[in-house]
């Protein structure tokens, strides 16, 4: 929480388990139970490997005979209080961090703890409530809950443990043996620590420039009023209704209304309908417009519609945030007997998700190949696209005279060579100060999983990567010259920009080895226009140039 007036900003915030209201104690005994010791260092990756697959193994099978022993209804209440006590936590610390973030202020290594533990509970609650559908138990009588319904302590920390522990074993699994600039070297499990999870994956962090509270491409490319307006007409509202048949902005319009009238705005957490009801209720909320049995099997979770992301070898569903049928993108719940679940934060989550995919790009689930994802592949062009010219306006308001050009092909400047050099996305020389900016822009979509996490890096470094490409370039300019110096127009020495930019902060060196090319996200490239990116050590400007 933040408290401010036009002379002051106060934040207020505790760990994470303080603000849940969850006994340390408890915390503590459920790491005991399964992390095993209090303290240990795995400085191999293949014990390391090896330690966490058992650790999930053991969750896993304890998570699979609690879904199965008590009534699916119950199950579903307990995770679903859990889900919106934590996500309402996430979504108002989201907004402090955003706030710090725009006057450029770290709050603390706090707001980031609670942000990572909020984000693995959040994503395994998520993925054990699609698991509810396989495991669903009718049998077993349902126990009213207390009004409002009380948390499972104990089970709130083991979804914690349980997403801690995918995402880590999922991230030195994808890596492993894999030249791409991660280079873990092991983990470390401490319980008893307070101010870190208690496994930590050793890695050289490199020194970065951006605020770490702040991740994705957050406002980067702000979506107006118009563009939801006109959404539905888009490549991705298209491409959407192609699939689905039904109209994205209104379907997401009907969880707002959802949202409002039955679970009051917040007041009420869940709701629970007959499938009678919940097509009935479709239908009234969208006055007849709206295909209630298309709307349904857009957005509703059965049985049927998980068991089909379950592999030859898999006893549930483990994998987080791929699968086209998920709980995150598809927030209501039915179960065999046609009870429909939600809840607000459900929706919620649903709806920030969707917008986000609209607006950042990136794909949906990696198992589809159809209009949506046709539409989005067009979207991540245009926000490609989009990304030069935020590029050229930030150039252009700190440099007003300039020779611009973009899309310069290399033979252009060089003339034609045995190798495709391809192009320069940015060419911008500035008379005044004798500087050339040559840029490469790269929109990289917000990596809202591991494997994503992974791609990113995959895509820059890997052989014949987005790196290789562009530093290839770059050594054409150092090579030779004269010849782009003529293709300005210029004589005499120049100083030049060697840049990588893209749209969000990567964890990386800001330049590469031998110092040639920078990689400034463009959220700090003002920044680094203006000579305000400082060294750690505080006694230089990081603004990178070679004469030539």
């Amino acid at each position: 929480m933040i408290l401010k007036n036009e002379n002051y900003m106060i934040s207020m915030t505790r760990s994470f388990w303080l603000e849940m209201n969850i006994p340390l104690e408890t915390v503590k005994q459920e790491y005991w139970k399964y992390l095993l010791h209090e303290s240990i260092h795995y400085d191999n990756l293949h014990d390391a490997i090896k330690y966490l697959r058992d650790i999930i193994l053991k969750i896993q099978d304890d998570l699979i005979e609690w879904e199965k022993s008590k009534n699916a209804k119950n199950v579903i209440i307990d995770l679903y209080t859990i889900f919106d006590k934590c996500f309402r936590f996430y979504i108002n610390q989201k907004k402090d961090r955003i706030e710090f973030g725009n006057i450029n202020i770290n709050p603390g290594e706090t707001y980031e703890l609670n942000r990572n533990i909020s984000l693995n509970v959040i994503s395994a609650v998520n993925l054990w409530l699609d698991n509810i559908l396989l495991f669903q138990n009718n049998d077993t009588n349902y126990i009213t809950p207390s009004d409002p319904p009380k948390i499972n302590n104990e089970l709130f920390v083991d979804l914690y443990i349980y997403g801690l522990v995918s995402r880590n074993l999922s991230l030195l699994s994808l890596s492993n043996n894999k030249n791409i600039g991660l280079t873990f070297q092991g983990l470390k499990v401490d319980v008893m620590a307070d101010s870190v999870e208690p496994i930590e994956l050793i890695r050289y962090i490199p020194v970065t420039y951006f605020n770490t509270q702040i991740t994705g491409n957050q406002s980067i490319f702000e979506v107006s009023k118009k563009d939801l307006k006109n959404a539905d007409s888009s490549d991705f509202g298209v491409g959407f209704k192609e699939t689905y048949g039904i109209e994205f902005i209104y379907s997401l319009r009907l969880f707002s209304t959802i949202m409002k009238y039955d679970l009051n705005n917040g007041k009420r957490s869940l709701i629970a309908l007959s499938k009678t009801d919940f097509l009935k209720m479709i239908v009234e909320y969208s006055k007849g417009k709206m295909d209630s049995n298309s709307f349904y099997d857009t957005f509703v979770l059965d049985y049927n519609r998980i068991n089909r992301n379950i592999r030859t070898k898999d006893t549930c569903i483990w994998k987080m945030g791929v699968n086209k049928f998920r709980h995150e993108i598809r927030p209501f719940i039915c179960l065999n007997d046609n009870t429909i679940f939600t809840s607000y934060c459900a929706l919620d989550q649903a709806i920030q998700l969707w917008l986000s995919y609209f607006s950042n790009g990136g794909m949906v689930y990696t198992n589809g190949n159809d209009g949506l994802t046709e539409g989005i592949e067009k979207r991540n062009i245009e926000l490609s696209d989009k990304l030069i010219n935020i590029i050229i306006d930030k150039l252009k308001a700190h440099y007003e005279k300039g020779f611009l050009q973009t899309e310069v092909e290399y033979k252009k400047i060089f003339g034609e060579m045995e190798i495709n050099y391809g192009d320069y996305d940015v060419v911008y020389y500035v008379d005044e100060t004798k500087e050339l900016f040559l840029i490469e822009s790269k929109f990289f979509s917000d990596s809202l999983t591991t494997s994503g996490y992974i791609n990113d890096y995959e895509k820059l470094f890997e052989e014949n990567g987005y790196y290789n490409h562009c530093r290839k370039r770059c050594d054409l300019v150092l090579k030779h010259p004269e010849k782009m110096k003529k293709y300005l127009g210029v004589e005499g020495n120049i100083k030049v920009h060697f840049l990588f930019i893209s749209s969000k902060p990567l964890q990386i060196e800001f330049t590469d080895q031998d110092g040639i090319v920078s990689f400034p996200c463009i959220s700090i490239f003002d920044k680094y226009l203006e000579g305000n990116l400082i060294s750690e050590d505080g006694k230089r400007i990081i603004r990178p140039t070679i004469t030539i």
